[in-house]
């Protein structure tokens, strides 16, 4: 019996999912202890990767901060170096200068001077190139500060993250726990009510339901068989008193079969006597 109810339970879930009424199912699943495990398994995983995908975010940033870091260390040394290279050239044009007024050069002789236009030339690349890396540099902090910004945040971010991942499974257990109770909470209350839904109960039920048909089935053909006996006797009491009737009829009108022992006692009744 066993096997033809656990048939017949799979013959109903599959008419039930192809009616598309898989509402009961769900809701079954749905409060189990396996589908919870299985929820919060998905959404640990879910957790592990963004905390990896957050990961390699911040991993990249912060090598980029090195990065610029590292350039921004070498343009101020090249800021520092074009700074006394300009003023290295403006010095020594500065002498030369000095030296040819003290000699009575004119200024237009002096501003054709091949050492003062050397130096007029080197002191204008050291100044262009110098304003260009400082230029660079700026640019270059701005975008470290809002690196060093971010990165901050996504720390913060990530240690949010991997202790949310640690309340994953407390949560997991609490939540079973809580739905096992509550279950075991509504099935008492359940029996309290007389609601009871126990294989047993359902065993029980079954078994008084076939006692109630059977003994339905017994007492339908007991009163078949009594309304039959109580036809045939009221048939042969009919006939009796038919026969009865019939017979005293006949007698009546001297049409009645006599035995020869009656007829020899009417015979010699009818003789007169000597």
């Amino acid at each position: 019996m066993k096997i033809f109810s656990a048939f017949g339970r799979l013959i109903r879930a599959m008419i039930y999912t192809l009616l598309g009424d898989v509402s009961k199912w769900s809701e079954v699943w749905e409060s189990s202890s396996s589908y919870i495990h299985a929820e919060y398994d998905d959404i640990k995983k879910e957790q592990i990767g963004s905390i990896e995908s957050t990961t390699d975010a911040v991993s990249g940033l912060m090598e980029l901060t090195a990065q610029k870091e590292a350039r921004l260390e070498k343009l101020s040394k090249d800021i520092e170096s074009y700074s006394r290279k300009k003023a290295g050239a403006k010095a020594k044009a500065d002498k030369q200068v000095q030296k040819m007024k003290n000699s009575g050069a004119s200024v237009e002789s002096i501003k054709n001077d091949p050492t003062v236009m050397k130096c007029l030339e080197f002191y204008d690349n050291f100044r262009s190139t110098l304003e260009a890396k400082e230029e660079e540099a700026e640019i270059i902090t701005s975008e470290i500060e809002k690196h060093q910004a971010s990165l901050v945040k996504y720390k913060l971010q990530l240690q949010k993250m991997h202790t949310e991942l640690k309340n994953i499974d407390q949560e997991k257990h609490e939540t079973i726990a809580d739905m096992e109770i509550a279950k075991a909470e509504q099935k008492v209350s359940n029996t309290l009510l007389g609601l009871s839904q126990s294989k047993t109960d359902e065993r029980r039920q079954r078994i008084q339901s076939l006692r109630r048909k059977n003994r339905a089935r017994a007492d339908i053909k007991a009163e078949i068989a009594g309304v039959a006996t109580e036809d045939v006797e009221a048939e042969f009491e009919e006939f009796a008193a038919s026969s009865e009737a019939q017979d005293e009829f006949f007698d009546l009108i001297g049409l009645e079969e006599k035995t020869p022992a009656e007829a020899t006692q009417d015979e010699e009744e009818s003789r007169i006597p000597e």
